[in-house]
Order: C-alpha cells, then sequence, then structure tokens
C-alpha cells in the first residue's frame, strides 16, 4: 500500500479526572487544532473520542474526520477517579466488535490508538494490567508479523506528571511510544502538534512511517527532557 493515503481510524482515550482540571482549556484547544489540522489532509479517516474519569463516555465513535464537531468545556468536564485501565480495554473491544461486523474492504488499514492522561490507575474494577498488556502486545504483534494486516494497531501513550515510560510499559506499550508531557498550555499543545505530524505521516505512508518518539520530539514536550539533552 506504500504510494497510497491510507484508510486510517484514530482513537484518542482521554483523561477527564478531576486532576485534568488545571488544563482542561488547554486540552480542548490543543485537541480541537489536533483535529483541524488532521481534517485539512487528504485520505480516509475516522476519529473516535472517549473520555474517562470512574466512568466512561464515548463521545464519538468512528465519525469521518470531516464531520468531527469541536470539543468543548461543557463536554469535556474534569471530575472523579481515574479508571484508565477499564477505559483503555473498553474501548479495544468496542473497536475490535465494529471490526467483526465490517468486511475486510472495508475495514481501516490502520489504527492508532492514543491515549493521554495526567494520573495513575486508581479505580478500574473490569481490567487488570495484566489483561491490557496482553491485548496492546497481540495486536501490535500482529502488525509486525505482517503489516499487510488489516487492521494493523499502533498503541501511543501520553503522560503528564508521571514516568511514562514506566507507567505505559505496566500496561505494555512500547517505551519507544510512550513520552512524558508537560502538565501545562505548552506541554499539551506540543504534545497535539507532535501527534498530528506523526499521525499525517501514518496516513500517508502506513507501516513504512514510525510512530517511535525520537528524543527531539520528547524534548518538545517536557521541560525535564530539554535540560537532560
Amino acid at each position: 500500500m506504500e504510494g497510497t493515503r491510507m484508510k486510517t481510524d484514530i482513537t484518542v482515550v482521554l483523561d477527564r479526572s478531576g486532576s485534568m482540571a488545571d488544563i482542561a482549556d488547554d486540552i480542548v484547544g490543543g485537541l480541537n487544532e489536533f483535529v483541524a489540522k488532521q481534517k485539512a489532509l487528504e485520505g480516509e479517516a475516522h476519529f473516535t473520542l472517549v473520555q474517562f474519569d470512574d466512568e466512561y463516555e464515548v463521545v464519538h465513535f468512528r465519525v469521518p474526520i470531516g464531520e468531527v464537531p469541536p470539543l468543548t468545556r461543557q463536554t469535556y468536564v474534569p471530575r472523579g477517579m481515574t479508571a484508565l485501565l477499564d477505559a483503555i480495554g473498553r474501548t479495544i473491544n468496542e473497536i475490535n466488535a465494529r471490526m467483526d461486523r465490517m468486511r475486510t474492504e472495508e475495514r481501516p488499514d490502520q489504527i492508532v490508538f492514543a491515549v493521554a492522561t495526567d494520573g495513575q490507575e486508581n479505580s478500574s474494577h473490569e481490567f487488570t494490567r495484566r489483561q491490557i498488556f496482553s491485548m496492546i502486545r497481540s495486536r501490535e504483534k500482529l502488525a509486525q508479523v505482517d503489516p499487510s494486516a488489516r487492521p494493523t494497531w499502533e498503541f501511543v501513550f501520553l503522560g503528564a506528571n508521571q514516568d511514562a515510560i514506566e507507567e505505559g510499559g505496566q500496561m505494555g506499550f512500547a517505551a519507544a511510544r510512550a513520552v512524558d508531557f508537560d502538565a501545562d498550555a505548552g506541554g499539551v499543545h506540543a504534545a497535539m502538534s507532535v501527534m498530528h505530524s506523526k499521525i499525517a505521516l501514518k496516513r500517508s505512508m502506513g507501516h513504512l512511517a514510525s510512530m517511535d518518539f525520537a528524543s527531539s520530539e520528547r524534548s518538545q514536550l517536557s521541560r525535564k527532557k530539554r535540560k537532560t539533552n
């Protein structure tokens, strides 16, 4: 499929627990900017947005990217605890169920599944870390074995106020695709900008484009990383 625009599903699992309140406006603005930039690209893409605290809410499910309405502060209201594992597990299962009902030619070529959170898991009751680890690794392994399989999955972990590589790794996210971002306006907007650039390449190049974060990209997202580079 090289040289063609890839049919891409973009899934964002977004933390809306109470600790996100200080950056709520930045999250809304950053995500809207990300979607607007994706709309400007050629090619077919669908967008799924899930937000979670100790409850789970599907805001959009496989909406054509050009039809996605802006997120608002009326829709995104931080509250509650952080049922991160349940949000990831339920979203993967819902996507799987939809893929199973689609003919092969209707399915996307690839799914980019991004999680953005500023806190650690503290209230899941449906899924364990071991289960999520297995769900993520088994899907990414398929892409490594057969890049032409439809759809391939790539998982990205964006973590603020934590060691994203450590926290993401416990759930199965590859270290190269887990990144810290500063929990402020600059960090949020840098994260969304970098994600747009990487997904833009994925939509154009498929498995030839990597979702791994380069050291220069990590430095854009985190002051701590800038100081150590």
